[in-house]
């Protein structure tokens, strides 16, 4: 008798949230080489474009924090 526990809807909709094919790799490109600005922009492009992508959103909002810009970063995150 095991009963399947469901995610809570925000992880499951954080689950469910890929960040856009034609974006990802160079996002991804852009963190590993440390050049934040240039993945911040291309996050906000991507959210621009889907504003309930909550793992853009997420990202974008820990880039923020790393920053500094706890104000942005707690805007995005509380979307």
């Amino acid at each position: 008798m095991s009963a399947e526990v469901s995610a809570p809807p925000l992880i499951a909709r954080y689950q469910a949230s890929q960040l856009p094919p034609k974006r990802l790799g160079k996002i991804q490109a852009l963190l590993q080489s440390k050049l934040n600005r240039f993945a911040t922009w291309e996050l906000e492009a991507a959210l621009a474009d889907d504003p309930e992508n909550l793992r853009a959103a997420f990202l974008l909002s820990d880039l923020h924090a790393n920053e500094g810009d706890f104000e942005e970063s707690v805007l995005l995150a509380n979307r």
